[in-house]
């Protein structure tokens, strides 16, 4: 997950940035929202069901939601709530299923979803069920209503404090994500910061309320100096070093958020071109959740950018290779994108007929409507065998990606081809 780039921004004049601020600053500044509470998913330090204790239900929960099992994570926290109907951290836990679920329904747990001129951006709402809409709204303000009480009766109840922040967060990556009410999800993330700040001045131990802050201190650490300034106007103040000291510190010694923490991390090593850890990390929640297609399409996307091509390949292949044999988790992948992604890191590594394969599986996937991918694939296609000297078979996959996909950048590419 990439934010906007910020030294694509410090190149650009900063009387611009005046005019436009609004709009850029909240998308890059607040981006905190979706950082932290998107993957925010409150894993106890144990992590996985196969630690969890027998009776230990939000354990075996979250298990399921780092899966991408979301209705057998709500079965569990619904059944833990039933037993303890005021416990914080299942009430916070129930909104962040039900959240992540229709996310994952709509794509937007897809780190492309955040990176330059992301789906996320764009300012029409996504498409909700009133059943979803209502069942999440009722569960986060049980959640938060729980947690007001325990500070109206003690204002220094920390783990309320903590809670609350959370709820904040949650509603706030909602209105981010699928209502794309911007302003709200501004106001919810700041109250996220502010309550979890007052924790840390109150305890500096509890480690867990450095996640949000640390995020807050990285972006805002991240921005051109003329953007600070401007954020320094609105109370927002970062230093990206120390937030990323804080969100370490977190993925090390934290409690509930030590594997959001982690995931958080190896994103941002990624950003700061720190990828040897990046792969390090990934690979140890690849271990620990399996059945996340997610976690192992990350993998693959570092060892692309690192150009490590046979390692691409190979965790493509097993994507693929476990579709095939119906695994848990990865029946309902995205084939044509993986087969397009496997077909590159072959053909980069050389191994051009196992790419032409792959390629081809790629264009014969159908779903509702033709996926791009399925057109990139075709694309590769004829380029390749355009390299290999076999015209006649390139020139017909122009011509059919050009007619299908006339107007798409794939289908324009391919119609310059067969000019030239």
């Amino acid at each position: 997950m990439r934010p906007r780039s910020f030294a694509h921004h410090g190149q650009r004049n900063a009387g611009a940035h005046h005019r436009h601020f609004g709009h850029e600053f909240w998308r890059v500044v607040w981006i905190l929202v979706l950082l932290v509470l998107i993957l925010l998913v409150l894993t106890p330090k144990a992590g996985g069901a196969q630690n969890a204790a027998a009776n230990d239900l939000l354990a075996i929960a979250n298990d399921h939601l780092y899966n991408l099992e979301y209705d057998a994570a709500q079965k569990y926290v619904e059944a833990f709530l039933a037993e303890n109907p005021n416990d914080l951290r299942a009430l916070n836990l129930l909104p962040i299923v039900l959240v992540r679920k229709e996310m994952f329904r709509q794509g937007l747990l897809e780190a492309s979803m955040y990176g330059d001129d992301g789906d996320v951006y764009k300012p029409e709402k996504v498409p909700m069920s009133p059943q979803f809409e209502s069942a999440f709204k009722a569960a986060l303000e049980r959640a938060q209503k729980a947690a007001e009480a325990r500070l109206s009766a003690d204002p220094k109840d920390k783990e309320a404090m903590y809670w609350l922040g959370i709820t904040h967060g949650t509603r706030g990556t909602y209105d981010f994500t699928l209502r794309r009410a911007y302003r709200d999800a501004l106001g919810d993330g700041k109250q996220a910061v502010k309550l979890h700040k007052n924790l840390l001045e109150l305890d500096p131990t509890f480690t867990d309320a450095k996640m949000i802050v640390g995020v807050n201190n990285y972006v805002v650490g991240s921005l051109p100096w003329y953007w600070k300034m401007l954020a320094s106007l609105t109370g927002a103040r970062g230093n990206r070093k120390r937030g990323l000291e804080q969100i370490r510190d977190v993925a090390e010694n934290g409690n509930y958020a030590r594997d959001d923490a982690r995931v958080l991390l190896a994103l941002l090593y990624s950003r700061e071109g720190q990828r040897e850890q990046t792969v390090h990390i990934l690979l140890e929640l690849t271990k620990q959740y399996p059945r996340s297609y997610l976690l192992q399409q990350e993998l693959g996307s570092a060892y692309r950018l690192m150009e490590r091509w046979r390692e691409a390949a190979a965790v493509y292949d097993s994507m693929l290779a476990k579709h095939a044999g119906g695994a848990p988790g990865f029946t309902a992948i995205p084939v044509s994108r993986i087969a397009y992604l496997a077909g590159v890191s072959h053909a980069s590594k050389g191994d051009a007929d196992v790419a032409l394969m792959r390629y081809e599986f790629a264009s014969k996937q159908d779903g509702k409507s033709r996926d791009v991918y399925v057109y990139r694939a075709q694309l590769a296609a004829a380029e390749l065998n355009k390299r290999l000297k076999r015209t006649e078979i390139a020139q017909e996959l122009y011509r059919r990606v050009a007619t299908e996909a006339p107007n798409t950048p794939e289908g324009k590419a391919a119609k310059k081809a067969l000019r030239d």
